[in-house]
């Protein structure tokens, strides 16, 4: 225990132990099987509906994701770790510190939401 004191000074004294790490939460839903000949048909004939189910199984993948970050979160926690998720924007930040460090710290990056892309 006087060990584990000793570093926790050393620690708050030196902030000598600052270091980050990141994990990667994966998620893989279920693999939709090959679709009949009548499935494929009726969303030739009514596009709308497929993109309306698409988005409607992108939704509950996205909730199932965010459980599961929810759990490793908690157990990092539990170990006494801050847990934080990344937007889009804090991962392209993180990529582009990790192999531009030199640019990174001399320019900025934009925010992804004020770029206007015209098609």
């Amino acid at each position: 225990m006087e060990y584990r004191q000793y570093i926790s000074e050393l620690v708050e004294m030196a902030d000598i132990m600052s270091k980050r790490f990141y994990v990667a939460v994966p998620y893989s839903g279920k693999k939709d099987m090959q679709k009949k000949f009548i499935a494929r048909l009726v969303e030739s004939i009514s596009p709308t509906t497929a993109i309306h189910l698409k988005k409607q199984k992108f939704e509950k993948y996205q909730q199932e994701l965010f459980k599961r970050v929810d759990y490793v979160r908690d157990g990092l926690s539990s170990l006494g770790l801050r847990a934080e998720p990344l937007d889009t924007q804090g991962l392209i930040e993180l990529f582009y510190n990790t192999y531009n460090p030199v640019t990174y710290s001399q320019e900025k990056l934009v925010d992804i939401n004020k770029i206007n892309l015209e098609t």
